[in-house]
């Protein structure tokens, strides 16, 4: 089965590419596509393949959408995260 992709518009008025493709049994790999930006998860433990509805939920109720487009917070983020593992690895 190849990835099933497909177009949504956010509550804060922007195209959202969404896809998604079961991997193997319970695990699947969604993605969210906004102004070039990009995010894909693994979702485990799925007792049935995922609706359109449920994957554009996954992504708005964490507020992926929105972050993805606000560059600002995506650098702070990407900061933030190095920190923390520069922090856990001693350096």
């Amino acid at each position: 089965m190849s990835f099933e992709y497909w177009y949504a518009t956010s509550p804060e008025g922007r195209v959202v590419k969404y896809g998604y493709k079961e991997l193997s049994d319970g695990v699947a790999a969604i993605s969210a596509t906004v102004e070039g930006r990009s995010l894909m998860i693994l979702q485990k433990s799925l007792r049935a393949p995922l609706t359109r509805a449920q994957v554009e939920a996954l992504f708005e109720e964490k507020s992926t959408i929105r972050d993805l487009t606000d560059e600002r917070l995506t650098d702070e983020r990407l900061t933030d995260e190095r920190q923390q593992s520069s922090a856990s690895c001693g350096n």
